[in-house]
């Protein structure tokens, strides 16, 4: 795998291959409670995107959905899954979907996020949304890596 710095959980012992993607600001181990439901019939394997749970910080000078779509290509490795994206993770989920439906069982999204497609159907909440996110944005500009999350967090973890 080309991705050495990610850190990736394998949960259950099932027959059924399952990759899960989580959310900004998640982890793998979020998918625990989801394996032990499904510790006989799936063996789901969760990466922890950059700089999130036990990966490495993240580095790239890019844009990390292009690093995560990669992540989970190498992971997925031309096989036939079902695959889950929770949030962040569901558009990735949904960016390899569309590129590779052949390696698609299914997919299972729960709450992604395309804030593209929201402002063209409703430009004036994009906007309200991106006002209420400028500080996270500008706290992630200037460095202060503990103020974004934790004004994302109050944005979003509620």
């Amino acid at each position: 795998m080309a991705h050495s710095n990610i850190h990736i959980e394998t949960l259950g012992n099932g027959p059924r291959k399952v990759v899960a993607l989580h959310c900004s600001l998640g982890r793998a181990a979020g998918f625990k409670g989801l394996a032990a439901c499904l510790a006989e019939e799936a063996s789901i394997i969760a990466p922890d995107w950059p700089g999130h749970g036990k990966s490495a910080p993240w580095t790239e000078p890019t844009l990390m959905r292009n690093s995560a779509v990669a992540i989970t290509a190498d992971i997925i490795n031309d096989q036939q899954v079902d695959l889950i994206g929770h949030s962040y993770g569901g558009i990735i989920a949904l960016d390899y979907a569309t590129r590779h439906p052949e390696n698609i069982r299914t997919l299972s999204l729960a709450e992604p996020i395309l804030l593209a497609i929201a402002g063209q159907d409703n430009r004036p909440l994009l906007d309200d949304y991106l006002a209420q996110m400028q500080p996270h944005f500008d706290a992630i500009a200037d460095g202060r890596n503990e103020d974004a999350a934790r004004v994302f967090m109050d944005i979003w973890g509620g």
